[in-house]
């Protein structure tokens, strides 16, 4: 259990952009948990650019999608994009019954677009699990956006809209 104690800081620690040097990243990132499985479970027509996610949440009405944000609570309180629903930690069980609550009532033809930005893309441990819960909800347009850095560096950084539960 000492592992899920430390993955909270962890991720915190590269949420708010501390530098590491590449060995040091290397050791940290290797201690990490992965997001278990090596196949992704999405097409590549699934994954979303910022610009593409733009485009399709500023558009019509009928066609937006619902954005969910299934990452750590601090990253949501600390700024998110206009519209997301805070859905839950995907990695943890609580997290995925937060996001399986949050959906329950919402038509499976719904667009969904979901996102954390928690750390780089391909080690995040909450979107995996989030669209395996939502596909085997019977979810059809699933669509996942690609953060490759982080929320902080591949959205806030390129001045992309955000807000806070405060604002």
């Amino acid at each position: 259990m000492r592992i899920v104690s430390l993955r909270l800081p962890l991720l915190a620690l590269l949420c708010f952009g501390l530098v590491f040097s590449r060995p040091a990243l290397t050791a940290v990132m290797a201690a990490a948990p992965q997001p278990s499985g090596k196949q992704k479970p999405w097409l590549p027509s699934q994954v979303v650019t910022p610009k593409q996610a733009l485009r399709e949440l500023r558009g019509p009405v009928a066609s937006r999608p619902h954005l969910l944000q299934v990452g750590f609570d601090v990253l949501y309180r600390g700024g998110h994009i206009p519209g997301a629903v805070y859905a839950g930690p995907a990695l943890r069980p609580d997290g995925l019954e937060k996001l399986r609550a949050t959906v329950s009532n919402w038509s499976r033809g719904t667009p969904v677009l979901i996102y954390c930005g928690c750390c780089p893309f391909n080690m995040c441990p909450n979107v995996r699990p989030a669209f395996q819960l939502l596909r085997q909800m019977g979810f059809r347009k699933l669509q996942v956006l690609y953060l490759p850095h982080s929320f902080q560096r591949d959205w806030i950084e390129k001045h992309l809209p955000v807000t806070s539960p405060a604002s």
